[in-house]
């Protein structure tokens, strides 16, 4: 799917949940070369949401579909992880450029 037509017809969002991202034939070959490591076309990426915080035993709030939506679709590259190791691995193949620390 899309980042565009992301949340689609999708259900079960509003609560807990593991998610992850896969990458095809092409992106991994850009990952690749980007990386200097082979990754082969499949998962890159698991996450999680909603967990309850070790130690502390507090509740996380946040839910599957914001998760994925805030941290990993939306915002700024700098809230995601994942996001900024992408950023980073494909700067040359998208010709991003640096604009200060953590920010294109």
């Amino acid at each position: 799917m899309a980042a565009a037509d992301w949340p689609g017809t999708l259900h079960g969002l509003l609560g807990p949940g593991l998610y992850a991202w896969w990458t095809d034939d092409e992106g991994a070959a850009a990952l690749s070369h980007g990386l200097g490591v082979p990754v082969a076309p499949g998962r890159v990426y698991a996450g999680q949401a909603g967990a309850t915080r070790w130690p502390s035993g507090r509740p996380v709030t946040a839910t599957l579909g914001s998760r994925i939506a805030n941290n990993h679709l939306r915002g700024r590259v700098r809230s995601s992880t994942f996001r900024r190791t992408l950023a980073a691995a494909l700067l040359e193949s998208l010709g991003l450029k640096l604009a200060g620390p953590a920010r294109l």
